[in-house]
């Protein structure tokens, strides 16, 4: 969907509409559940989460939504907030460890070995690293609304998610082509 369907969806879901709200569900709610998920740690806290803030959101002044300019960071945000104030009473290291939603499998124990490797390698990057691949490739977010969700500039983003890819190269090993295009999809990320 478009950013300014998206825009449109908002709009219309803010004001009551119960197809614009299942539209914009659709469009982002299972990327959003996906993403606080590898945050709590917890796939039904995580549909708690995304379920309050598009409650919130019907709560929000009407200005502030029609302000919003991309709604997939806005919400992304929304959800990253709300996940993280969830957590903020688990230590660090207890919610890095639970922190990882496994994806269907799609291949057999070999790749399944491998997909589980890259997960375990993500999750020994350092927050602000492991939080940047997990927008990159998890949701699928640009630089742009990477820097946005997170508050922080475009070039931050881009250098730690350089930082990040260095990182697991070095951890994981240089691999074939044909095994880096299988460990992005067991993450999610495009090849």
């Amino acid at each position: 969907m478009s950013d300014g369907a998206l825009a449109r969806h908002l709009r219309a879901y803010r004001r009551g509409s119960d197809s614009a709200a299942r539209s914009l569900y659709a469009a982002l709610g299972p990327k959003l559940v996906r993403y606080a998920a590898s945050v709590i740690g917890d796939e039904d806290l995580a549909q708690d989460v995304v379920q309050g803030v598009f409650c919130k959101v019907l709560t929000l002044p009407s200005r502030q939504v029609r302000a919003v300019r991309d709604v997939a960071a806005w919400m992304t945000r929304l959800v990253r907030n709300e996940a993280i104030s969830m957590v903020r009473s688990t230590s660090r290291a207890q919610r890095r460890d639970s922190a990882h939603v496994s994806p269907a499998s799609s291949g057999g124990r070999e790749e399944d070995d491998r997909a589980a490797g890259l997960r375990q390698a993500i999750g020994s990057l350092d927050t602000s690293q492991w939080e940047v691949v997990i927008l990159r490739c998890g949701m699928g977010l640009t630089f742009d609304q990477i820097a946005d969700v997170l508050g922080e500039p475009r070039s931050t983003v881009a250098s730690r998610n350089r930082a990040a890819i260095d990182r697991l190269r070095e951890m994981l090993g240089e691999e074939t082509a044909i095994h880096k295009h299988r460990a992005q999809n067991a993450l999610g990320c495009g090849a």
